[in-house]
């Protein structure tokens, strides 16, 4: 499992039993910054992701379904979201856990550059 906790500004979305991004919050740590400027990576990162897991689900459904997917995205019914995608998208929860991986993969290298040149710096 991919680690994110769920910033209390941000709802749960319908992947949060896949995608978790703990490990971010700690990288950030890292970088001994003020919390409002944590905060906002933490938020850039979650929405950034959030637009990554739409984006590759969206790519797997036909036009039409692609409609009704966004109208039960938009209305956060996460029981729905996930019998239509169970139905129209093959192993869609390992697909959303690869690009999340991928995501938060590159979070980490590019924090962990940050912190490099911070401590060069």
């Amino acid at each position: 499992m991919i680690i994110i906790s769920m910033n209390k500004r941000q709802e749960k979305h319908f992947y949060h039993h896949i995608v978790v991004i703990d490990s971010i919050h700690f990288e950030l740590d890292k970088l001994e910054l003020d919390p409002h400027e944590k905060e906002e990576l933490i938020m850039l990162a979650e929405n950034n992701l959030h637009h990554t897991v739409l984006d590759t689900v969206l790519s797997e459904l036909e036009e039409g379904d692609k409609k009704v997917f966004l109208a039960l995205v938009l209305g956060n019914d996460h029981n729905e979201i996930w019998k239509m995608l169970s139905f129209k998208v093959k192993d869609v929860e390992e697909k959303i856990r690869q690009v999340a991986e991928q995501f938060i993969a590159s979070l980490h290298k590019d924090i962990a550059e940050a912190h490099h040149k911070k401590k060069t710096g």
